[in-house]
Order: structure tokens, then sequence, then C-alpha cells
């Protein structure tokens, strides 16, 4: 099936070009799945949902920005549409503010457990993003390691959102068991078909098998900017 992902672009400092509430990235697990940057409203959840859309991701932590304050707004209004959210998505990076992983996953997980809502799951996201990351790629696949083992202590269940061309330039041809043993691969490539038809796309990290696909950006949705993503 089809779900939908709300996006907002990573960020490593505070400065931004819109409201707090367009710290979003969602999606929609059903028939769809959209990426968008701006905070939907009632009736956006309304109208994704009337559009067949069964499942949404919104995103928890985003770089220099930190916590999503308005996650609970989200998450309640896209239930009240009738979606399903039991996981949000995290994009953490070590020259952001507060990402130290014993500062920010902490931060994460008390989050998580003052809104008492039920998500079970994060997905870390991997992704290039100006100043947010290290030049040294082993420093960041160490940090996103570090990461890792932290949100593990805090008995937080997880996933990897990211590409073959993502993963590269962050961390280049590292692998850890610790990720494609243990972590689900929600990878991105935009080719516009619902299914796991391109191997070399996904083989990367030590995975050879993903859980989901994004597999067409730039969607237009109920008004908004989306991706579209694939679950099997």
């Amino acid at each position: 099936f089809f779900f939908l992902m709300i996006r907002r672009p990573p960020r490593s400092t505070q400065s931004r070009s819109s409201a707090a509430s367009d710290v979003y990235k969602r999606q929609t697990q059903s028939t769809w799945d959209v990426s968008i940057f701006s905070d939907p409203s009632e009736s956006n959840w309304v109208c994704i949902k009337q559009k067949g859309h069964s499942f949404a991701v919104i995103q928890i932590w985003n770089g220099g920005i930190n916590l999503n304050k308005v996650l609970k707004k989200g998450i309640l209004g896209a239930r009240k549409a009738g979606l399903t959210v039991d996981s949000v998505y995290a994009f953490l990076c070590p020259r952001c503010r507060n990402n130290e992983p014993t500062v920010g996953v902490p931060m994460i997980a008390k989050y998580l457990k003052e809104l008492n809502l039920g998500i079970k799951k994060v997905w870390l996201d991997v992704e290039p993003c100006e100043n947010c990351w290290y030049d040294d790629k082993g420093k960041n696949f160490n940090y996103i390691i570090q990461v890792t083992r932290e949100f593990t202590k805090a008995g937080i269940s997880l996933g990897m959102y990211t590409n073959l061309n993502m993963w590269h330039q962050v961390v280049g041809d590292h692998k850890d068991s610790i990720f494609y043993q243990k972590m689900g691969l929600w990878y991105a490539h935009y080719d516009n078909v619902p299914s796991f038809n391109n191997r070399q796309f996904y083989s990367f990290g030590g995975w050879t098998k993903p859980q989901m696909k994004q597999f067409k950006g730039d969607y237009q949705l109920c008004g908004l900017d989306v991706d579209i993503n694939w679950i099997p």
C-alpha cells in the first residue's frame, strides 16, 4: 500500500523562513506518502484522508531547530481525520545545537514520554545538509552509531530514512550491523514506481531489503507539496 509523508527540509540553525509549525515531516500509509513544507490544517488532513491515505509520520526533531513544538497538534489532527500515527522521524546532525547524542536523544525521549501519545518508533533521517555534518565521513558514521545507541538505551525502536546517494555523501562506504540487522530501511528513489524494483538503489550500508520506498517527489495533494511513499 501507499502512505503519506509530510516533509520539512533539515536545517542546521534556528533561522527559518516560516513559522515553527513548519517543522514537519509526515507520512500516510495506505495509498500514498506525502512530504510537505508547511503545517497542515484540519481540513488538509481531512482531504488527505479522503484521498485514500491512512497513515502519517510526523517530524519530531529538525537539526538546529530541535523539537517540533507543534507535534501534538499534528498527531491529534491527523488522528482526528482518521489517520494512524504511531511513528515519527528525526533529523539529528553533529554540528547542530543540542544535537550531541547524550543531549538530543534524551530530549526526544522525554518529549515522547510527556506527549504520551503511543508513538512506538523513530525514523532517523540521514541526508546531506549545509553546515550540519563533519567533513570526515568516518566521524559522521560514528555519530550516527552513538545516536542509535542512545535511542536503544531509551528503549525506543528505530528505522532509517535515507538513500544510496545521501548515505554515501554523509558516511561514505561505512557499514555496521547495528543498522542493517536491527533497523529497517526506508529509502528514497524517485522513479515513480511503487515497488522494490531497483536493488542497486537500496543495497548499501549493509542493507539488502527495504521496508518502505519513497518513489515520487514534489507532488501536489490537497494544496500541499508532498512526497509519495509505498509499503508492500
